[in-house]
Order: C-alpha cells, then sequence, then structure tokens
C-alpha cells in the first residue's frame, strides 16, 4: 500500500512540475527568434518568395501556431499574394519514436475555408512527404492571381491531395488528388457561343504535378448552359502564371437554350453535324491569360463567328 501511494504521490509531482515547466516554456517561449529564423528558412526554401509572419507562439496542446502569415512575390511588392489566417503545427511523437523523423499535423486556414493534413520529414530530412484535405477555400479571395491572369474566378474549392517535396531549393515537387471549384463563375476576356462568363455549378478534375507538368485527367464540368468533359495538360511558366502553356481537349453539350441563342438555324444545323457521342469536340490552346477555344471540325470562320457570339 506504501508503495501505491508512494507511486501516485511521485506521479502527481511529476505531472505538478510538467505544469510548472510548461508554463515556464509557454511564458518565456523565444516567439521573436522563431518568428524570424522561420521566415528565413521559408525564404531559403522558396527563394522566389518572401514571408512574413505576424506572430508566432505555443496553443495546447503541444502546438506551434502562426498567425497573419503574408507570401510576397518578391521583397519589393506592395500587396501579398497570399496571406494565411492562421498556420498551426502539432508534432506527431508516435510517429516520431517510431521512425526518428520529425512528423505532424498541419491546419492551415485561409480565404474561409482551411486546408488540414499530416507531413513528415524523410530521406535524412531531405524530403517533405505530405497529405491533406482541402475544404471549403473561396477563390476569389486570390485577387493578385486573377489580376495575373486578367479574368475574374469564384467559387468554393475543396478536395484532397498527397506527394511530396525536396527541401533543397524546392528541386522536385510531386502532388497528385483531385479537386472541385463548386457553384461559381469564369470571366471571358471574350465571348464564346454567345457567353461573356461560363456560371457553373461544379468543375471537377483529378490531377498530377511533377514540377514541370499539371496533368488533368477525368475533367468535368456542370454549368447551366451546357456540360462537358476535359483532359489535357498545364506547363507553369516559371514567376509569371499568366504565361503558362494550355493544352486542353474535351467535349461539351450545349443545352437547347444555348444552341437556340445563336439564332441562325443553319449554323445550329451545321454545330450539331459535328458532335461525337451527342457532344461538340473542342480544344483549348495558348497561355491562362490568352487561351484560345476552337471547335474542331467547323470552318475557322464558323469559329470565330462562334466565339464572337454571332
Amino acid at each position: 500500500m506504501k508503495i501505491f501511494k508512494w507511486l501516485l504521490s511521485g506521479i502527481g509531482y511529476l505531472v505538478f512540475i510538467l505544469i510548472i515547466l510548461g508554463i515556464m516554456l509557454w511564458i518565456q517561449f523565444p516567439a521573436e527568434k522563431v518568428r524570424t529564423r522561420l521566415e528565413a528558412e521559408l525564404h531559403n526554401i522558396t527563394p522566389d518568395l518572401e514571408w512574413k509572419i505576424g506572430s508566432v507562439g505555443l496553443s495546447f496542446p503541444e502546438a506551434v501556431k502562426l498567425t497573419d502569415v503574408r507570401v510576397f512575390s518578391g521583397a519589393n511588392e506592395a500587396a501579398p499574394q497570399l496571406v494565411l489566417d492562421s498556420l498551426l503545427l502539432q508534432p506527431d511523437l508516435l510517429a516520431y519514436i517510431k521512425k526518428k523523423n520529425f512528423a505532424g499535423r498541419y491546419t492551415v486556414k485561409l480565404l474561409q475555408g482551411a486546408i488540414r493534413g499530416h507531413l513528415a520529414l524523410e530521406n535524412r530530412q531531405r524530403t517533405v512527404q505530405y497529405d491533406g484535405t482541402v475544404a471549403d477555400i473561396r477563390v476569389e479571395g486570390l485577387k493578385k492571381m486573377q489580376q495575373g491572369l486578367s479574368r475574374s474566378i469564384s467559387g468554393s474549392l475543396s478536395g484532397n491531395f498527397s506527394g511530396k517535396v525536396e527541401l533543397q531549393g524546392m528541386s522536385r515537387l510531386e502532388c497528385g488528388g483531385a479537386l472541385v471549384l463548386a457553384s461559381g463563375t469564369l470571366g471571358l476576356q471574350k465571348p464564346v457561343l454567345g457567353m461573356k462568363q461560363v456560371d457553373f455549378n461544379n468543375v471537377s478534375s483529378t490531377f498530377n504535378f511533377d514540377s514541370k507538368v499539371l496533368s488533368l485527367v477525368d475533367g468535368k464540368i456542370a454549368a447551366s448552359l451546357f456540360g462537358g468533359t476535359f483532359f489535357g495538360t498545364i506547363e507553369p511558366a516559371q514567376g509569371v502564371p499568366g504565361l503558362s502553356q494550355l493544352h486542353l481537349k474535351g467535349r461539351m453539350l450545349p443545352r437547347p437554350e444555348l444552341l437556340s441563342a445563336m439564332g441562325d438555324a443553319a449554323v445550329i444545323t451545321l454545330v450539331k453535324k459535328q458532335f461525337q457521342d451527342g457532344k461538340l469536340p473542342f480544344e483549348i490552346n495558348g497561355t491562362l491569360s490568352e487561351p484560345g477555344i476552337i471547335f474542331s471540325g467547323l470552318p475557322p470562320e464558323l469559329n470565330k463567328q462562334l466565339q464572337e457570339g454571332r
């Protein structure tokens, strides 16, 4: 019985000491030094970006929390490309004990939504393996990106992803998953089939990215005036997203109200003759900021008329 009492007393004192140590660590947490070091390390990993962290602190249980994280495309940029409301990182102690590598769970809150997942250092701390889910991110908040694309985009982004990245200069990034953009609009620089913008219920696709090419597979779009499928690639342009090259193919099914808006019965008949399995083939090429759409099989002049809505 005495041993049992001593054991309980010992555990009690140990818990008390840990609480006191935790409070001392909380009070004396070197937030400014950590913030400065994190900004420097993030810049080393992504030299094309500048990171500004509003504050760093501890959050129970056993988590580090960053707030007001601003990402700039250059040191002299006035407005940030992206603002993270908060980033919470909670170490996975069990994974560390098993593999002796750092692992943890993260939560990033931004643009009215959140990204949550798990990451782990592998290959002697040279590679980060990661996975996560995206929930309800409002893409209209990406104002700087939309300015670079010369078009407006709105909607709620959700999905999942996984991949890995080599930390040394971000020399290799691999990522794959599936995303859905729901209840939004896509602005068009020039009318297509008379539409000045596309109002859609959802746009979805599985994707794979390997640092050089973004591949889209099994893409689908459901809009008020048409439905369709697509696939293809996007070749990112270094530092200038609007110059990224598009190579997409697909098929769309115009709804009767969209076809009737063309007005000319002969044109409608000619368009319907190009249907394959009930859908109109198309190709999109060019850059993200200036894409061009061609409806396969139609004469160039008619393609031009359809894009202008005439």
